[in-house]
């Protein structure tokens, strides 16, 4: 009994993720399944909560709504609630090179010396 309670959560979950990330990501079930070759009834199945998918679709799924595969997965009450500064320099750290994210780790190190030492 534990385990189908448990897979129904999972599902549950996902399902929930997957219709927050689509609506904030401006698309619907039928742009998942025509630009990643799902099919409609797949994806249906996902986001009712009624299947849950393999994680390389769940992957795909990640990195066509440009979220963390965590994002999917896990229960957001569980999730550690990250203040909005850190969320939005996430965000834009995503989007710069490899070089300047390290440049601006860099800085942040010089900056805050003791914040980090902490971490070490």
């Amino acid at each position: 009994m534990f385990n189908k309670e448990r897979a129904r959560n999972a599902r549950e979950v996902f399902a929930s993720n997957l219709r927050n990330c689509l609506a904030q990501a401006h698309k619907n079930q039928i742009d998942v399944a025509n630009d990643l070759g799902i099919t409609a009834s797949t994806v249906s199945d996902w986001y009712n909560g009624k299947k849950y998918p393999r994680i390389e679709s769940m992957q795909r799924l990640a990195d066509y709504l440009q979220v963390p595969l965590s994002r999917l997965r896990e229960d957001p009450k569980e999730r550690e609630q990250l203040p909005e500064e850190i969320v939005i320099l996430n965000r834009a750290a995503k989007k710069m090179t490899p070089e300047n994210r390290k440049k601006l780790l860099d800085m942040a190190r010089i900056m805050f010396q003791e914040e980090f030492a902490e971490d070490e």
